[in-house]
This record gives structure tokens, C-alpha cells and sequence, in this order.
């Protein structure tokens, strides 16, 4: 609570809102309250997000890279923040996120020894390729999923379980690339930044084929990046509509029998490519004291 508060209080956004306000906002989110239900990890993960991102927005790359390693708990998670890290050419984050990640390993082989956590990351991989037949199992909350992945498979039985994977394989390296390819582009524009932060955190959804609902809470997040801060109105309207929509989706898919959650991410990365970054450098305010400065010339 303390670092949303203080994210949407920093520049540029220099929101006027209460620590009580987004305690309520966040708490009342419904990641964060099935979460805290199920017993997930997701508040760790959330935590180090925030901070990452904030870390990130105040130029602490060695901060940011040691916390996006230590979110090496959540894969999908730490892998996007490696993609933005390499797409900035950021080597501060980088080295700083495989030390904190080489420091992990180093501890648990210290506890347990090096080949019972062989035989632990064995098992972990062996279970991470069962997830993926996890969605056509009677019994599992396939209604929670929140991936392209666990929409095909909704739409289409395990019968074409290779052509969901290539499809939703597909759909996560076309993310992937655009990405890149707006980072470099913008590469030398520090203005682009929430932009494309706010990217970064929809890609755990849309290039892995599992991540549920408890994961969702950074979409929240997202609507606050992707919008430039000049247009307050659409940010909270975004905001209001993803938050109830966290909500809604899990009972819907669950009735028509197909996860909806997908349409989530897909919804606000089709809203980030309507939004240019010339809007974010309108809205920054080096260009308004320079528009300013011009004027008064």
C-alpha cells in the first residue's frame, strides 16, 4: 500500500489521494482478496513489483534489477522485467538481477544440498509441462485463467492441444517482438518509460500459458502506466473497468465455460498501441516548460 501510494503520488502523475484510499482500492481488488483466500504468493510478487517499478521511475537500476531478481519466484514475472532491462540496454539491472538470483540458488543448494535441488528444479519442470494439460482436467478453476492460452482452451478441446499451444506460442512471440521494437525505437526517450513498463507487466499474461487470476492485481497497475497522466479522466475510467471486470469474469467463464480472463491483457495492450508517445511527451513536463519557453520567445 505504501508504494502504490507513493507510485501515483511521484511525478508525473502528482495525484492528491489518501494512503487510505488505495489501501481500500488495492484490499478490495479481487487478486488480492482470492489470493489472500487461496493462500497464494501473490502480495510477495505484487510487492516486488511495486517496487521494481518505482525503483525503475527513479533511475535506481541496481535496486530494481536486485528485486526483479529476487521475483525469480514468479518466473513470468521476473522474465518480463528481464526483457525491459535488455530492451533498455540497462547492464546495471541485469548483472544486479542475476546476482540476487545466483544468491537465491546459492542458498537453497547451501540448505538442501546440490542434488536434492536438482532433483527440485527436476520436479519443478515436470510440473510446469503438466500445466499445460491442467485446463482440459474436470475439476480444475480453468475459469480463473488469465492467458490466450487458456482461452483457446476453452474454445477447443484437448484434442487440438498442439495447435492451442502453437497458436498461443505464436500470439506471445508477436508480444514479445513489439515490445522490442517500441523499446528500441523509444530507446533514447526516458518520457516512454511508463509506457512501456505498463507493457511489460501485461507480457506475463500473454506469453505464458498459465498465470490466474491471483496474478492480476499488476493489470491494475498497468492502467495507471499506459495512460499519459494528462488524460486523468481515461486512466480512471480504464482503471474502474479492468477493476471490475477482476471481478465479473471469473463467474461469466465460469457459466459459458470458456476462461474469458485473456481479454483482459489483450484489451489493454490494444489500448497501449491506440496510445502514442508523442501524447506521453505532450504530457511531460520538460515539454511544457519548453512549449513555454517557446511562447514567451
Amino acid at each position: 500500500v505504501v508504494l502504490a501510494h507513493r507510485l501515483v503520488r511521484r511525478p508525473p502523475w502528482n495525484m492528491t489521494v489518501a494512503p487510505a484510499t488505495v489501501a481500500v482500492i488495492g484490499l478490495s481488488s479481487a487478486p488480492v482478496l482470492f489470493g489472500l483466500y487461496s493462500g497464494q504468493m501473490h502480495a510477495f510478487v505484487l510487492l516486488g513489483i511495486l517496487a521494481a517499478i518505482v525503483f525503475v521511475l527513479d533511475d535506481k537500476l541496481w535496486h530494481a534489477g536486485a528485486v526483479a531478481g529476487l521475483l525469480a519466484i514468479k518466473p513470468q514475472v521476473a522474465l518480463s522485467f528481464l526483457i525491459f532491462f535488455v530492451a533498455r540496454r540497462s547492464l546495471k539491472a541485469c548483472i544486479a538481477a542475476a546476482l540476487t538470483c545466483g544468491a537465491l540458488n546459492a542458498l537453497l543448494v547451501g540448505r538442501v544440498g546440490l542434488q536434492a535441488a536438482i532433483s527440485l528444479y527436476g520436479s519443478y519442470i515436470n510440473t510446469t509441462r503438466a500445466l499445460l494439460t491442467l485446463p482440459f482436467n474436470d475439476g480444475f478453476p480453468g475459469y480463473l485463467l488469465l492467458t490466450p492460452y487458456g482461452l483457446l482452451s476453452g474454445l477447443a478441446g484437448l484434442e487440438h492441444q498442439s495447435a492451442i499451444l502453437f497458436f498461443s506460442n505464436v500470439l506471445g512471440a508477436g508480444a514479445v517482438l513489439w515490445f522490442l521494437a517500441g523499446a528500441w525505437r523509444w530507446r533514447s526517450s526516458e518520457v516512454a518509460t511508463p509506457l512501456l513498463l505498463g507493457r511489460m507487466l501485461l507480457l506475463p499474461s500473454l506469453v505464458t500459458p498459465y498465470l490466474m487470476m491471483y496474478d492480476a492485481a499488476p493489470l491494475l497497475v498497468a492502467c495507471l502506466l499506459l495512460v499519459p497522466h494528462s488524460m486523468p479522466r481515461r486512466m480512471l475510467d480504464l482503471g474502474a473497468v479492468v477493476y471490475g471486470a477482476l471481478w465479473i469474469y471469473p463467474a461469466v467463464s465460469a457459466i459459458v465455460g470458456v476462461p474469458l480472463g485473456a481479454l483482459l491483457p489483450l484489451g489493454l495492450w490494444t489500448a497501449s498501441a491506440r496510445t502514442r508517445v508523442v501524447a506521453f511527451c505532450t504530457a511531460s513536463p520538460s515539454s511544457a516548460r519548453r512549449r513555454s519557453a517557446t511562447s514567451r520567445t
